[in-house]
């Protein structure tokens, strides 16, 4: 038995080939042969090939720069999908890396990338000298980064209907080795001592900040950008909640001893800022970077090397990997979506494993 298709008309198909942008006699070639292979399906039970005709865009003609081609694919998909404002500010750094290239002029670096009028104009040459470029400057996952971001550009460009380089040609380098930098519980309290240390030019409001700062990070693990969101009501009862780069909300906790710090801390504010770390200066809401300075100053007058906000972060993960919690609960308080960036922690605890393969390897 077989199923009769109905032929469509020749204004049909001339319709169709003139909205697909296909030759009307090619187009009828191919609806003729599935029409064939339709007709001549047995019906014995087995699923039929399904075929469905997908909606292209009218390719467009329409001359467009690198910058102007970033920033209506940032109007149009970053910001309206409610990322989070580093995210947006990601997005605009890749374009300045971008614009910097194809501009032809040397960058603060001194590197000179290639003139490139347009966004059609780039070829995959222009893109093998572009990673050739950052990766005189930039460090291997930063240029992933860069290449992945133009390989989404060039998509999202000819879904449009725009004629540019296929994305698919753009290769990516493979991740970096990540080496976390940690602290242990004890060298951690080591560090939040130097900065409880007095110091000249520091008024005893913000020594007591930076004590605090440090003593939250270390106990919730929670990352700066994160840390200087926080409201003076934000913490009750040790817990508060944040939510992170997926927008998902996840809960937090300090200890003991870093509510004793904050409320030392308050107990010094006299202002009406809500924030719960302010600027000593001019009473307004610290910012990532002035966190990030006095991490610097204490390692400047300390033997501490290269330690920053995140360390605490890292050194947080560990702590909880080397007392005994699951990876899933730790991914849960990080605030990961994905396992496997939890598990960058799991190398470090190596001496703990040995005990437990010799523990259980003891009488083999």
């Amino acid at each position: 038995m077989t199923t009769a298709v109905a032929e469509p008309t020749t204004i049909q198909t001339n319709t169709l080939a003139q909205t697909l942008n296909i030759d009307p006699n090619t187009f009828a070639q191919c609806m003729q042969i599935i029409q064939a292979m339709q007709v001549s399906m047995p019906n014995n039970g087995t699923v039929a090939p399904q075929f469905q005709l997908v909606q292209v865009a009218k390719p467009k003609t329409e001359r467009m720069t690198v910058a102007k081609a970033f920033d209506e694919y940032i109007n149009a998909e970053v910001i309206p999908s409610g990322m989070a404002a580093n995210t947006v500010k990601h997005w605009r750094y890749m374009k300045l890396l971008a614009v910097n290239y194809c501009s032809g002029e040397p960058n603060r670096h001194g590197f000179i990338g290639k003139k490139i009028e347009a966004i059609q104009d780039l070829e995959l040459d222009d893109v093998i000298k572009y990673r050739e470029y950052l990766c005189q400057w930039i460090r291997q996952d930063g240029v992933r980064k860069a290449l992945t971001a133009l390989r989404k550009l060039l998509q999202w460009l000819d879904m449009r209907g725009f004629e540019v380089l296929n994305p698919g040609f753009i290769g990516l380098p493979k991740h970096e080795k990540r080496q976390i930098e940690w602290l242990s519980r004890e060298e951690v309290r080591d560090f939040i001592d130097i900065v409880k240390m007095p110091r000249i030019n520091l008024c005893e409001q913000a020594r007591l900040r930076n004590v605090a700062i440090c003593e939250v990070l270390f106990s919730s693990g929670i990352r700066v950008s994160e840390l200087i969101k926080l409201d003076r009501d934000s913490i009750k009862n040790r817990k508060f909640v944040i939510s992170g780069k997926s927008k998902n909300s996840r809960p937090c906790f300090i200890s003991k001893r870093a509510e004793k710090a904050l409320n030392e801390y308050l107990a010094t504010r006299v202002d009406h800022c809500p924030a719960l770390f302010i600027s000593t200066q001019e009473d307004k809401r610290m910012t990532d970077q002035s966190v990030r300075h006095f991490f610097k100053k204490a390692c400047r007058d300390s033997d501490f090397c290269k330690i920053h906000p995140h360390t605490m972060r890292h050194s947080f993960a560990t702590y909880l990997l080397e007392k005994g919690v699951d990876i899933v609960s730790i991914a849960n308080f990080l605030g990961h979506e994905n396992l496997q960036t939890t598990q960058l922690y799991t190398h470090v605890s190596s001496p703990k494993l040995q005990l437990t393969h010799d523990r259980i390897m003891a009488r083999v």
